[in-house]
Protein backbone atom coordinates (compact mmCIF):
# COMPACT_ATOMS: atom_id res chain seq x y z
CA UNK A 1 0.00 0.00 0.00
CA UNK A 2 1.62 3.23 -1.06
CA UNK A 3 -0.98 5.49 -2.67
CA UNK A 4 -3.35 8.12 -1.34
CA UNK A 5 -6.33 5.95 -2.22
CA UNK A 6 -4.77 3.08 -0.24
CA UNK A 7 -4.41 5.32 2.79
CA UNK A 8 -8.00 6.55 2.43
CA UNK A 9 -9.24 2.94 2.30
CA UNK A 10 -7.18 2.01 5.35
CA UNK A 11 -8.41 5.10 7.22
CA UNK A 12 -11.98 3.91 6.70
CA UNK A 13 -11.13 0.50 8.18
CA UNK A 14 -9.30 2.13 11.07
CA UNK A 15 -12.26 4.36 11.88
CA UNK A 16 -14.72 1.45 11.69
CA UNK A 17 -12.64 -0.60 14.10
CA UNK A 18 -12.24 2.44 16.34
CA UNK A 19 -16.02 2.42 16.79
CA UNK A 20 -16.73 -1.31 16.89
CA UNK A 21 -13.76 -2.10 19.12
CA UNK A 22 -14.00 1.01 21.29
CA UNK A 23 -10.68 2.75 20.74
CA UNK A 24 -10.15 4.92 23.83
CA UNK A 25 -7.53 7.23 22.32
CA UNK A 26 -8.62 10.84 22.03
CA UNK A 27 -9.46 12.55 18.74
CA UNK A 28 -6.12 14.39 18.78
CA UNK A 29 -4.14 11.12 18.87
CA UNK A 30 -6.13 9.17 16.29
CA UNK A 31 -4.59 10.79 13.18
CA UNK A 32 -1.10 9.98 14.48
CA UNK A 33 -2.12 6.41 15.30
CA UNK A 34 -3.73 6.01 11.89
CA UNK A 35 -0.56 7.18 10.16
CA UNK A 36 1.62 4.93 12.31
CA UNK A 37 -0.50 1.86 11.65
CA UNK A 38 -0.47 2.61 7.93
CA UNK A 39 3.34 2.93 7.96
CA UNK A 40 3.64 -0.54 9.55
CA UNK A 41 1.36 -2.10 6.92
CA UNK A 42 2.52 -0.06 3.92
CA UNK A 43 5.01 -2.71 2.66
CA UNK A 44 2.16 -5.20 2.19
CA UNK A 45 -0.34 -5.35 -0.65
CA UNK A 46 -3.80 -3.84 -0.37
CA UNK A 47 -5.26 -7.30 -0.91
CA UNK A 48 -3.33 -8.74 2.04
CA UNK A 49 -4.30 -5.86 4.37
CA UNK A 50 -7.92 -6.21 3.24
CA UNK A 51 -7.85 -9.85 4.34
CA UNK A 52 -6.33 -8.79 7.66
CA UNK A 53 -9.05 -6.19 8.21
CA UNK A 54 -11.85 -8.66 7.47
CA UNK A 55 -10.31 -11.15 9.89
CA UNK A 56 -9.85 -8.57 12.66
CA UNK A 57 -13.36 -7.18 12.18
CA UNK A 58 -14.88 -10.62 12.73
CA UNK A 59 -12.58 -12.20 15.29
CA UNK A 60 -10.94 -9.54 17.49
CA UNK A 61 -12.60 -8.84 20.85
CA UNK A 62 -10.45 -5.81 21.65
CA UNK A 63 -8.67 -3.01 19.82
CA UNK A 64 -6.07 -4.54 17.43
CA UNK A 65 -2.53 -3.25 17.87
CA UNK A 66 -0.08 -3.31 14.89
CA UNK A 67 1.14 -6.79 15.87
CA UNK A 68 -2.45 -8.06 15.57
CA UNK A 69 -2.67 -6.65 12.04
CA UNK A 70 0.57 -8.37 11.05
CA UNK A 71 -0.57 -11.70 12.49
CA UNK A 72 -3.88 -11.39 10.63
CA UNK A 73 -2.18 -11.07 7.23
CA UNK A 74 -2.49 -14.10 4.90
CA UNK A 75 -0.48 -17.18 5.78
CA UNK A 76 3.29 -17.12 5.37
CA UNK A 77 3.17 -19.17 2.17
CA UNK A 78 1.10 -16.48 0.46
CA UNK A 79 3.07 -14.07 -1.72
CA UNK A 80 0.56 -11.33 -0.87
CA UNK A 81 1.85 -11.36 2.70
CA UNK A 82 5.38 -10.43 1.65
CA UNK A 83 6.64 -6.83 1.71
CA UNK A 84 6.81 -5.21 -1.71
CA UNK A 85 10.12 -4.67 -3.47
CA UNK A 86 11.47 -1.16 -3.08
CA UNK A 87 12.60 0.76 -6.14
CA UNK A 88 16.28 0.02 -5.41
CA UNK A 89 15.58 -3.69 -4.77
CA UNK A 90 13.64 -3.99 -8.02
CA UNK A 91 16.41 -2.26 -9.96
CA UNK A 92 19.09 -4.56 -8.49
CA UNK A 93 16.98 -7.69 -9.10
CA UNK A 94 16.22 -6.84 -12.71
CA UNK A 95 19.88 -5.99 -13.40
CA UNK A 96 20.98 -9.31 -11.89
CA UNK A 97 18.46 -11.22 -14.02
CA UNK A 98 19.63 -9.41 -17.15
CA UNK A 99 23.28 -10.29 -16.41
CA UNK A 100 22.45 -13.90 -15.41
CA UNK A 101 23.66 -13.11 -11.88
CA UNK A 102 27.30 -12.53 -12.86
CA UNK A 103 29.00 -9.30 -13.89
CA UNK A 104 30.66 -9.55 -17.32
CA UNK A 105 33.99 -8.08 -16.21
CA UNK A 106 36.46 -8.29 -13.34
CA UNK A 107 35.72 -5.74 -10.63
CA UNK A 108 38.32 -3.15 -9.73
CA UNK A 109 36.56 -1.55 -6.77
CA UNK A 110 38.60 -0.84 -3.65
CA UNK A 111 37.22 -3.91 -1.85
CA UNK A 112 38.21 -6.31 -4.65
CA UNK A 113 41.61 -4.67 -5.11
CA UNK A 114 42.34 -4.84 -1.37
CA UNK A 115 41.33 -8.53 -1.31
CA UNK A 116 43.45 -9.28 -4.40
CA UNK A 117 40.33 -10.73 -6.00
CA UNK A 118 40.41 -10.71 -9.78
CA UNK A 119 37.04 -12.30 -10.52
CA UNK A 120 33.70 -10.89 -11.73
CA UNK A 121 31.19 -10.06 -8.97
CA UNK A 122 28.34 -12.51 -8.37
CA UNK A 123 24.76 -11.87 -7.31
CA UNK A 124 23.81 -14.18 -4.45
CA UNK A 125 20.77 -14.43 -2.12
CA UNK A 126 20.76 -12.30 1.00
CA UNK A 127 20.02 -14.04 4.29
CA UNK A 128 18.66 -13.07 7.69
CA UNK A 129 20.34 -13.74 11.05
CA UNK A 130 19.05 -17.33 11.07
CA UNK A 131 20.39 -18.02 7.58
CA UNK A 132 17.00 -17.90 5.88
CA UNK A 133 16.45 -16.23 2.53
CA UNK A 134 14.67 -12.88 2.25
CA UNK A 135 11.63 -12.79 -0.03
CA UNK A 136 9.68 -9.88 -1.46
CA UNK A 137 6.57 -9.37 -3.56
CA UNK A 138 6.98 -7.97 -7.08
CA UNK A 139 4.43 -5.22 -7.78
CA UNK A 140 3.82 -6.46 -11.33
CA UNK A 141 4.71 -10.16 -11.44
CA UNK A 142 2.04 -11.67 -9.27
CA UNK A 143 2.07 -15.06 -7.58
CA UNK A 144 5.81 -15.68 -7.29
CA UNK A 145 8.14 -14.49 -4.54
CA UNK A 146 11.36 -12.67 -5.43
CA UNK A 147 14.55 -13.55 -3.57
CA UNK A 148 16.50 -10.52 -2.40
CA UNK A 149 20.14 -10.65 -3.37
CA UNK A 150 23.36 -8.68 -3.30
CA UNK A 151 26.51 -8.32 -5.37
CA UNK A 152 29.53 -9.87 -3.68
CA UNK A 153 32.82 -7.94 -3.60
CA UNK A 154 36.20 -8.17 -1.87
CA UNK A 155 36.92 -10.95 0.62
CA UNK A 156 33.37 -12.30 0.45
CA UNK A 157 33.59 -12.68 -3.33
CA UNK A 158 37.03 -14.31 -3.05
CA UNK A 159 35.78 -16.72 -0.38
CA UNK A 160 32.84 -17.69 -2.60
CA UNK A 161 35.12 -18.61 -5.50
CA UNK A 162 37.43 -20.55 -3.18
CA UNK A 163 34.48 -22.47 -1.74
CA UNK A 164 33.18 -23.27 -5.22
CA UNK A 165 36.60 -24.54 -6.33
CA UNK A 166 36.85 -26.75 -3.23
CA UNK A 167 33.36 -28.10 -3.86
CA UNK A 168 34.12 -29.12 -7.44
CA UNK A 169 37.46 -30.59 -6.40
CA UNK A 170 35.73 -32.74 -3.77
CA UNK A 171 32.96 -33.67 -6.21
CA UNK A 172 35.51 -34.80 -8.82
CA UNK A 173 37.25 -36.96 -6.23
CA UNK A 174 34.00 -38.55 -5.06
CA UNK A 175 32.90 -39.16 -8.65
CA UNK A 176 36.23 -40.80 -9.44
CA UNK A 177 36.01 -43.01 -6.33
CA UNK A 178 32.45 -44.00 -7.20
CA UNK A 179 33.46 -44.82 -10.77
CA UNK A 180 36.38 -46.92 -9.54
CA UNK A 181 34.11 -48.83 -7.16
CA UNK A 182 31.61 -49.53 -9.92
CA UNK A 183 34.41 -50.96 -12.08
CA UNK A 184 35.50 -53.48 -9.44
CA UNK A 185 34.23 -57.07 -9.37
CA UNK A 186 32.67 -58.34 -6.12
CA UNK A 187 35.89 -60.21 -5.32
CA UNK A 188 37.97 -57.08 -5.90
CA UNK A 189 35.69 -55.01 -3.67
CA UNK A 190 36.02 -57.57 -0.87
CA UNK A 191 39.80 -57.57 -1.23
CA UNK A 192 39.82 -53.77 -1.13
CA UNK A 193 37.77 -53.76 2.08
CA UNK A 194 40.15 -56.29 3.67
CA UNK A 195 43.18 -54.22 2.70
CA UNK A 196 41.60 -51.02 4.03
CA UNK A 197 40.67 -52.73 7.31
CA UNK A 198 44.21 -54.08 7.77
CA UNK A 199 45.68 -50.64 7.12
CA UNK A 200 43.33 -49.08 9.68
CA UNK A 201 44.23 -51.69 12.31
CA UNK A 202 47.95 -51.23 11.64
CA UNK A 203 47.64 -47.44 12.07
CA UNK A 204 45.87 -47.86 15.41
CA UNK A 205 48.51 -50.26 16.77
Amino acid sequence: MNTTSDFDRFAEWFDVLAVTHRLTAGADLRPKMRAEYFAVLAPYSLEAVTDAYESLRRKMKKWPVPADWLEALPRTSSVDRLPALTGDEMRDTEEAERLAYEQPEICRCHLCVAADCHMPPLYVPRTDREGGTLERRHPIRRGKAVLLGEWLHGQRLKAWYVARAQFYELKAKLDADAKAKRALTPEERMQRLITTSRSTIAERT
